[in-house]
């Protein structure tokens, strides 16, 4: 599948900075974001932000890009969560990586090479499907795609220390405060009480753990007072518990 096959909203038109997210009003903590988490110089941010580019949107639970198909186009997320994820032959699901606004989603870099997880919607998402081609040898384009690989194999790197030498509560308490931290690029940052937009089912995935031993474990962690579970979502109850938790297990 190619990312032609997404909702749009219009066709792929040519855009100045700024107006292709619009609708969400948050043009500037994108920027922020994406500069932050890729170490982006401002000259290479402004020509992605000024590529061509198309807004879309994604219906919650929906797997839009499948594993062993193509993303034609490089994906922005402006709002939502999406996960990376791959499907065991027990039909058990196990995330990789949640991608967050912000976030960038890189194409196929070569239209014979095909994605190596499915992308699946968590949430509703609206996301900025981004014209950029390595074929054109730019120093921005060629830096862009290098400073992305190097976030996501970061990411890898942390979530297989995760799952293969920490404990439940460890492994919990980090994946939940590095989703924190990575949120509080938001106009929120620093507060307690942000609500997580991940169901204790999904976080059991993210953590590769039953669903009875992550209920158990989140309900150690809000006796605890670092998370409450509120309308089925979870939020961080105390950002300074969780980060001195966290310290604690390095």
């Amino acid at each position: 599948m190619k990312s032609d096959d997404l909702q749009s909203d219009g066709p792929m038109d040519a855009v100045s900075d700024g107006t292709a997210s619009d609708v969400m009003n948050d043009v500037i903590p994108r920027k922020r974001h994406i500069a932050a988490k890729y170490d982006m110089p401002p000259d290479h941010l402004a020509y992605l932000m000024s590529r061509p580019r198309r807004t879309i949107r994604i219906a919650a639970g929906r797997t839009f890009v499948r594993r062993g198909t193509h993303l034609a186009d490089m994906l922005l997320v402006v709002d939502g969560w999406i996960a990376r994820s791959q499907y065991l032959t027990s039909g058990a699901r196990q995330i990789s990586e949640f991608v967050l606004p912000g976030d960038i989603i890189l194409p196929s870099a070569t239209g014979d090479q095909a994605t190596t997880s499915n992308i699946e919607a968590l949430t509703d998402v609206t996301a900025d499907l981004i014209r950029i081609d390595l074929a054109d040898q730019r120093l921005e384009t060629l830096d862009i795609f290098v400073r992305v690989h190097e976030a996501d194999a970061e990411e890898l790197r942390v979530s297989i220390t995760d799952l293969g030498r920490r404990s439940a509560v460890e492994r919990l308490a980090n994946m939940l405060w590095r989703l924190d931290v990575r949120l509080s690029a938001d106009a929120s940052a620093g507060r307690d009480g942000r609500v997580l937009n991940v169901t204790q089912e999904t976080l059991a995935d993210l953590a590769g753990l039953s669903l009875v031993h992550t209920n158990k474990t989140l309900k150690w962690m809000q006796d605890q007072g670092l998370v409450e579970r509120r309308n089925g979502k979870l939020l961080v109850a105390s950002r300074s518990k969780m980060k001195s938790l966290c310290e604690d297990m390095r």
